[in-house]
């Protein structure tokens, strides 16, 4: 049914679209279960009451238009970033390393020193792990050679701790009708609280050939991809910030049978040294207020 200017779900999802993604013609493919309160995934987990009252406060009970509380369903999205992110990262590492070229087997992310930032070290066969500077976005790296078309090719894996209560609660806005995917709660839109980056050297090829991977090897990775989104597709113009990379939502399911969807960054290194040199200035463009850079 419709509030004043809040959608609220009810019924079944309509139906997916094919189950293959593919982004070679498109910015953004998203399939139509990729939200985190799909019966398929149940990182936020909404009841009949929760709709009943929400459609209570968007008909004139004094809550801004679109924002009836979310709260509770940003802490089932932030409980579930912080059980399952150790293990999304691991996992991650996991898929690369078959791709290394020593293939060699699971290696834990904690192996990653904590030392002094810019620390080296060397592990057996597995690559080099190294400590990063702190930038407030990315935590560790781990780097691997591995095979390409073209050869083999050094990849890097960062990982970030999970999204903030605060930046998930800055993120909704964007989501406020007219937006299309403004369908209460807005928060359900939110598909990077856990995320890596994938760094490589080799430009648009090797992207594409991580980007299979992923899209390619479901079977493998046991990770459904649900979303693709490609910004080296996309006019000038339409890149607001100026850089591109792309970015997989996939589906991770955790030991314990628990979900959620989590984002795949996949860069070219030049472009990712660059964002990295940008992330302050980042910052203070999405801020809405100074304490808030």
């Amino acid at each position: 049914s419709q509030g004043s200017s809040l959608r609220i779900g009810h019924g079944p999802p309509p139906p997916p679209p094919p189950p293959h993604l593919d982004p070679r013609n498109l910015a953004v493919v998203q399939d139509l279960r990729c939200r985190q309160d799909h019966e398929e995934v149940g990182a936020i987990r909404v009841s009949k009451t929760d709709r009943d009252e929400a459609e209570l406060q968007s008909g004139g009970m004094g809550v801004e238009p679109g924002l009836a509380d979310e709260e509770v369903f940003l802490a089932q999205l932030v409980l579930r970033s912080r059980l399952l992110n150790d293990e999304f990262q691991r996992k991650l590492l996991d898929v690369i390393m078959q791709r290394s070229n020593n293939g060699c087997s699971s290696v834990p992310i904690s192996r990653v020193p904590s030392s002094a930032a810019s620390t080296n070290y060397s592990g057996q066969g597995a690559g080099r792990f190294l400590r990063t500077p702190s930038s407030g976005a990315v935590e560790h790296a781990a780097e691997l050679e591995c095979l390409f078309n073209e050869g083999p090719a050094w990849v890097r894996l960062f990982s970030a701790a999970p999204k903030s209560l605060q930046r998930m609660r800055e993120k909704l806005r964007k989501y406020l009708p007219p937006h299309p995917r403004g369908q209460w709660p807005l928060c359900a839109n939110i598909l990077d609280p856990v995320r890596a980056s994938i760094v490589v050297e080799g430009g648009a090829a090797q992207i594409l050939q991580v980007m299979h991977w992923f899209t390619r090897c479901e079977s493998e990775t046991s990770m459904p991809v649900r979303r693709v989104k490609n910004k080296f597709s996309r006019a000038e113009e339409a890149v607001a910030d100026g850089y591109r990379d792309v970015q997989l939502g996939i589906i991770f399911t955790g030991s314990g049978g628990h979900r959620i969807i989590a984002e795949i960054q996949i860069h070219d290194l030049e472009l990712y040294r660059l964002k990295l040199k940008m992330h302050k200035l980042y910052k203070v463009h999405r801020a809405s207020a100074l304490d808030a850079i």
